[in-house]
This record gives structure tokens, C-alpha cells and sequence, in this order.
């Protein structure tokens, strides 16, 4: 991205979509350990976006296919179940944001369709690169 943005402010940004997010999930009843991985995940994927490709949560579609890129060969624990896992948090993190306008729903349903094409490419990545011999 050739743009600079307010890394500061678009942290706090994601701090409060978070915090959201996070609410959303204890409201649907979902266990603690449910939502403690639902959660981390989707703020890796902040982070990971902020930081690697400068994006904020409304330009995730942007960055996706380098946010797996990283995830599976940077992050130890990725198998191809916990990539399926990201996926799954990923769609709900999304569907909370367009529930509370954070961004528009053709932009997130945009996300998720490109989300549900990519994943299992994503995971046959992971499985590839998980069985490399180092």
C-alpha cells in the first residue's frame, strides 16, 4: 500500500471492534474458550494487517491472502484445522461488524465470499508447507 496510516489511532480502532466483537460473542452464549480463541484470532488478523500491509478492518479483503501467507508460516501452532478455525472467527468477526455499521455490508459480505473461495486453498497451503522437512 503506498498510503500512510495512523497506526496509533487504528490500533485503539481495533481495540473497540474487539471489545465488539467480544461482547457479541458472550451475548450468543458461547463457551469462554470459544470466544477467548474467536477473539484472539480476529486480532491477530488486525494486527498482522496493520502491521505487514497497513490496512484497516474495512480493506481485510485487501490483505487476506497475505495475512494467511504470514499465519501459516509464522505462526507455529497454524495446522490446517486451526486455519479452518481463523476462517470460522474471521466470518463471525466480520458479521458483528456489519451488524454494528462498522463497515457496509456489501464490503463485508465482499470479505466473506472472498473467505469462503480462498480457505481451502489457505489450508492445502498449510498442510504443504507443514510437511515441508526442515
Amino acid at each position: 500500500m503506498n498510503r500512510r496510516i495512523d497506526k496509533a489511532g487504528t490500533e485503539k480502532e481495533n481495540e473497540v471492534l474487539c471489545d465488539i466483537f467480544l461482547h457479541d460473542l458472550v451475548d450468543a452464549g458461547l463457551a469462554e474458550k470459544t470466544i477467548r480463541e474467536h477473539v484472539s484470532n480476529a486480532s491477530l488478523f488486525l494486527e498482522v494487517i496493520l502491521d505487514h500491509d497497513e490496512c484497516r478492518m474495512v480493506e481485510g479483503e485487501d490483505a487476506l491472502y497475505s495475512f494467511f501467507s504470514y499465519y501459516i508460516r509464522k505462526c507455529l501452532w497454524s495446522t490446517p484445522s486451526s486455519v479452518r478455525r481463523m476462517g470460522a472467527s474471521l466470518r463471525k468477526f466480520y458479521k458483528s461488524m456489519i451488524a454494528h455499521g462498522k463497515i457496509s455490508r456489501e464490503d463485508g459480505e465482499s470479505f466473506m465470499w472472498e473467505l469462503k473461495m480462498s480457505l481451502d486453498e489457505f489450508v492445502e497451503d498449510c498442510e504443504a508447507f507443514n510437511s515441508l522437512s526442515w
